[in-house]
Order: C-alpha cells, then structure tokens, then sequence
C-alpha cells in the first residue's frame, strides 16, 4: 500500500473524494506552484492541513475576519510573508432588500437565493446578517463569481435584492446568537441528543443519522451510538446546529440534565 492509500483510511468513503482533490492540490504545491483552493468548510480545513503536513506543504487560510468559518486556503512549498485578502481572492459583498414589509427575512432565505443562482457553495464562505433588524446580509465570496451574483443574485424571499461590493473596512463581523436551553437525556449517544433537541423519536432520530443528515464538529456521523462529549457540535440536516455546552448533573430518575447551545 502507498502512503497516500494508507492516509484514505483516516477518512469517511464520503470524505475520500475531497482527499484525492486535496492530494491534487498538494502534488501542484510540491512543484512550486502555488495554490489557492475554494473555500472550505472547518472539516475539510482539518483534512487539508493534516495530508499538508504529511508534505511539508505550507496551508494558509483567510475568510475576510479572523473568527470565519469558511476559509480559503493558500498553499505553497515556501513562506510567502504577509497574505491579504487579495491573495486569497476573496470579496466582501452586501446583499439588501429593496422596499418594506412584514415578512421575515432569515439566513436560509438568503442563502437559498445566493445557491439558486448557481453558484457553487465552495465559492461562497460566511453569510450573516446585520443588526438590528437583521435584513441586510454581509458574505464573503470568491473574487470570481463578483461579477456575475451582482448582475444574477436579483431576489430573496419576495424582494428585490440590491447588490454591491464593499471594502474590507466596511465589514461588519457577525455576532454569534444562541438560544440556551436545559435537557435531559437518557444517554450521551447521538441520537439522543438528536431525539430531544429537535422532539423527535427515539427511532426518527436514529434513521436521520443513518440517513447522513447529521454532522459532529462537521464530519458526517452516521453511527447513532456515536458518544458526544461538551463542545461538541451537532448540526442537523433542516433543524440547524446544537452545541452541547455542558453536563450540569443528573435528574432523580438518572437522566443526564445538559446544557445545550442552539444557533438562531
């Protein structure tokens, strides 16, 4: 077995796709050709610096503020000194809605309407939405498709949608929010966890994790036993992501009492 054989067995037969595309990135590295990836969501930061390191290939990453979660990555044979976001390629672009009215506005709208496009996701990174009223949206995307979301992302919900570039002086960093709630649970398994947060059967929230609809700090987990432990994050296909913050003791009747993160 080769080297680069025996690191597939690191990863998920889902994952391996990504890793042969990572493979090829490395070999350009290590011809002296820089590169530049698509953005990469925290899972797939993880498996580019872990085949990079095997390599002694340099990973770099940026996504327009220092807490982004997708990043592009810049690699390269050598240390190329002070990066900026051109380097990287990246543009912040601000997306709002023309006119007034009821109707929320939520990231999944603004989302949907960027993906309908056509666009890629891995030539999108971060997308949030600005205080107070949260109905103008920042996000970070590849220089490449500038041009053609400020003719084409036109819509989101049911407005008309205003579109431009700014400086990166001008990005506003999103402010994490997140509902706390305490719940108890039978057991620290996955689907568990899964069962209470989103009131679900125990069997319903079995067959969502055999189904690949749930993720464990971005990895797809398709074991329901799979033991979680605090920190962890759980994102949930169509019902969002849940932190289990913390363990803060155990009812009468010996269920665990946890705290739990959600993010709004």
């Amino acid at each position: 077995m080769d080297t680069t054989t025996g690191r597939y067995v690191h990863f998920t037969p889902e994952e391996r796709p990504f890793v042969a595309r990572v493979e090829d990135w490395l070999d350009a590295a290590c011809r002296n050709r820089p590169v530049c990836t698509p953005f990469l969501d925290p899972r797939q930061a993880f498996i580019l610096q872990s085949l990079a390191a095997h390599r002694g290939v340099k990973v770099f990453f940026h996504g327009g503020y220092p807490e982004a979660e997708r990043r592009r990555a810049w690699m390269s044979l050598w240390h190329p000194g002070s990066l900026t976001a051109d380097d990287f390629n990246i543009v912040l672009l601000q997306a709002e809605p023309v006119g007034h009215g009821s109707s929320a506005i939520e990231h999944r709208h603004f989302l949907g309407s960027l993906l309908h496009t056509g666009i890629k996701r891995d030539k999108i990174g971060d997308l949030w939405l600005l205080p107070p009223d949260r109905r103008v949206a920042q996000v970070v995307v590849a220089k490449e498709v500038v041009d053609y979301l400020t003719l084409h992302w036109t819509k989101v919900h049911h407005f008309s949608l205003r579109v431009e570039a700014l400086s990166w002086s001008e990005l506003i960093p999103p402010q994490p929010e997140m509902e706390q709630f305490t719940a108890t649970l039978s057991s620290l398994r996955l689907d568990a966890f899964v069962a209470e947060v989103c009131r679900l059967s125990r069997a319903k929230a079995a067959q969502l994790v055999k189904e690949q609809a749930v993720k464990v700090n971005w990895k797809v987990e398709d074991d329901p036993a799979c033991p979680l432990q605090p920190g962890d994050l759980v994102a949930i296909r169509k019902y969002g992501r849940f932190r289990l913050l913390a363990i803060v003791g155990e009812s009468r009747k010996g269920r665990l009492r946890v705290e739990v993160g959600k993010t709004v």
